[in-house]
């Protein structure tokens, strides 16, 4: 059962997902909050984090939309966003705020403030409208109570 999961599309990426995450943690361990400066292998993170983004959206609905290769798209930046933003807020709120230092808050909740309003106009903006947009045209012009709507709001403007 397993064996034959795995071969399928959804197996290949959740198995690749599972690599990515095992990366993922090798690059979070090696990282050190104390240097000015990210190391050269620290870049890597955002590649991965972006391939993890990707295997959740190639799993899902997404996937079944034409092109999907947009849809897809679309889709990851509104999972990255809302993971920057929930994380940030949840470090913020979890870890900066209860320590009450001045500079450190000085320091950290305008770079917070521009990430989380940069995340929250990404969310709200490709995947959600597009989706909605698809839906609704798709709805009207391919449904039975579509197309009769359409009808009968072209026969009450005659």
């Amino acid at each position: 059962m397993i064996d034959a999961t795995l071969h399928t599309h959804y197996g290949a990426l959740h198995s690749g997902r599972l690599v990515l995450l095992g990366v993922l943690a090798v690059l979070l361990r090696r990282s050190t909050p104390t240097r000015p400066h990210p190391a050269k292998f620290e870049w890597a993170i955002w590649p991965v984090a972006a391939g993890i983004a990707w295997t959740f959206s190639s799993s899902g609905h997404a996937d079944t939309t034409n092109p999907s290769w947009l849809s897809i798209l679309a889709d990851s930046a509104h999972l990255l966003a809302m993971a920057a933003w929930v994380g940030g807020l949840v470090m913020v709120v979890a870890g900066l705020l209860p320590r009450r230092e001045p500079d450190e808050l000085r320091q950290v909740l305008p770079v917070f403030s521009r990430v989380a309003f940069i995340a929250v106009i990404t969310m709200a903006r490709p995947a959600p409208t597009r989706l909605a947009r698809r839906r609704i045209v798709r709805a009207l012009f391919s449904t039975e109570y579509g197309l009769l709507s359409t009808r009968r709001s072209s026969c009450l403007s005659a």
